[in-house]
């Protein structure tokens, strides 16, 4: 006769933070207001990455309810800092979130009940844009690169965005870490969703809390053209290195394709010269060739490289396994 898992009796917030002090204070301020679940030891825990010294100040070792600790490593990488965090935090649930985000009152009991009540392994939270940078011009294409979730199924969600979402300890029994080629001081995306896509392989049950949401609050410097082409690279190159690696998945004709996308960008660019230079935003249309672009250039620079997984894997290959 099998024995059930014990309930969940703690749980961590979990946020990586990159020198952004200011940003960070205002989303500890927002989890004070946080309501604490009855019977769920929890704490937040909170990891600096990237810089030489501690950039925040804590006045306590609490934050409202909720008992704190704060972790400084110079090493670079939103990937490695959550690596680091799992390692240090003992706590049966995981929740993850940002340091620009503000939290509904009820977050933390949604997103921990389906895993203290068993009925999943990983909880999958939602996100909208603060209404002080949501712009008319955004479209559905464009709010996802600001981390909203309207894109998800809000029955079974494919994958979850790293501002909010929780699961059990167990999971890294199976999934062992975060990629961190990945993500923020890697390639710059995909760090989420590839987690999430092999947490799914491993036959984790997800639960959907997509309609309970977070506010994400991103510094309005990413609003700016400029941003949107560093998102669309870095979104391409990601994806590039996902379908090659962990999808072993390969681009018929890339240098047939590479050089339409490019002609398409160009003569659709030129047609719309007319139009006012703008410093804040992107047209749909040249965000999307600009990605595909990314994909297929990152893809033709590492396309003959030995995988890093093996089709699907669970967990990284190490140097070894990878040249044999």
């Amino acid at each position: 006769m099998s024995i059930p898992n014990r309930a969940p009796q703690s749980a961590c917030v979990i946020i990586a933070s990159y020198n952004r002090p200011d940003l960070l204070k205002q989303t500890l301020e927002s989890l004070e207001s946080v309501s604490p679940v009855q019977n769920l030891d929890t704490s937040i825990l909170i990891i600096e990455n990237g810089t030489s010294a501690p950039t925040l100040n804590l006045d306590s070792d609490r934050i409202g309810p909720f008992k704190v600790q704060y972790l400084h490593t110079p090493i670079q990488g939103k990937s490695a800092a959550l690596n680091l965090a799992v390692k240090e935090t003992k706590a049966d649930i995981l929740a993850f979130t940002d340091d620009d985000v503000r939290f509904p009152r009820d977050w933390l009991f949604e997103i921990t009940e389906p895993i203290i009540s068993n009925e999943a392994d990983v909880t999958v939270g939602g996100c909208r844009i603060s209404e002080e940078l949501n712009r008319k011009w955004m479209t559905r294409y464009h709010r996802p690169f600001l981390a909203s979730t309207e894109y998800l199924d809000d029955t079974d969600p494919s994958e979850f965005a790293g501002v909010n979402y929780a699961c059990h300890r167990r999971v890294f029994e199976k999934v062992p870490e975060f990629d961190t080629e990945l993500g923020g001081g890697g390639l710059g995306n995909c760090e989420d969703s590839i987690f999430a896509k092999q947490l799914k392989q491993a036959g984790f049950r997800f639960a959907s809390k997509t309609k309970n949401f977070v506010i994400h609050h991103p510094d309005s410097s990413r609003l700016k053209y400029q941003s949107w082409l560093k998102a669309s690279a870095a979104k391409g190159k990601s994806e590039a290195y996902v379908l090659h690696h962990w999808e072993h998945r390969s681009i018929a004709f890339p240098l047939l394709k590479l050089a339409w996308l490019k002609t398409k960008l160009s003569t659709r660019s030129l047609l719309s010269s007319k139009q006012p230079r703008i410093e804040e935003g992107i047209k749909a249309w040249e965000m999307s060739y600009r990605v595909d672009i990314a994909i297929i250039s990152h893809y033709l620079k590492i396309h003959k490289e030995p995988y890093k997984y093996d089709l699907l894997g669970l967990k990284k290959l190490t140097p070894n396994e990878n040249n044999a």
